[in-house]
């Protein structure tokens, strides 16, 4: 029942009374084990989407500070419009 455990689908059980115990118990690690992949697979959802949110939160700070630099640069742009009018 060991290869089972190591996910091989070919095999065949000899049915007897202790195989019926050997299936059990290979069944109750095979639960095990999918229970401990389905909880890593939850927790690094959860990681996902929590760093997913801080990127999210990143993304718009960064927008956020290109648009201030775009009104510098304007005003800037504008400033030196002025000075090149009042000199020429």
């Amino acid at each position: 029942m060991s290869a089972l455990e190591d996910g091989d689908l070919t095999i065949e059980a000899e049915v007897t009374e202790r195989a019926t115990g050997l299936v059990s118990d290979t069944l109750n690690r095979l639960i095990e084990s999918l229970n401990a992949v389905v909880t890593s697979v939850v927790v690094t959802a959860e990681k996902v989407n929590e760093s997913a949110g801080q990127l999210e939160g990143i993304a718009v700070e960064t927008a956020e500070q290109a648009q201030e630099q775009t009104v510098s640069v304007q005003e800037v742009q504008s400033l030196m419009k002025a000075v090149n009018t009042l000199t020429s």
